[in-house]
């Protein structure tokens, strides 16, 4: 389908989002809340390499992606999500 779009417009800007980390980074070891633990911010970034280069060997290029969906929301338990605190900036820009 993504090939597709591309290819009636080949311009088109595309980028991913996750719901959350998977669980055995986050605190709390569930997809259904907790936070990310600062000493898998690597092994989440080689996530997100995969993924890039996985969907461009498909000939997909993706321009961007964010750490996850709704970084501040709670959700109330019901949907995969992290809280991800304004202090985890720092890491990730490293």
């Amino acid at each position: 389908m993504l090939r597709e779009a591309v290819h009636v417009n080949p311009e088109l800007f595309l980028f991913s989002t996750p719901w959350s980390p998977p669980a055995w980074m986050k605190t709390g070891d569930s997809l259904l809340g907790g936070s990310m633990r600062k000493h898998y911010f690597a092994s989440y970034a080689q996530y997100f390499v995969k993924f890039i280069q996985a969907y461009k060997a498909e000939g997909i290029t993706i321009g961007a992606v964010t750490p996850q969906n709704e970084v501040d929301t709670d959700q109330d338990g019901g949907l995969p999500r992290a809280l991800w605190g304004q202090e985890y900036e720092d890491g990730l820009c490293q």
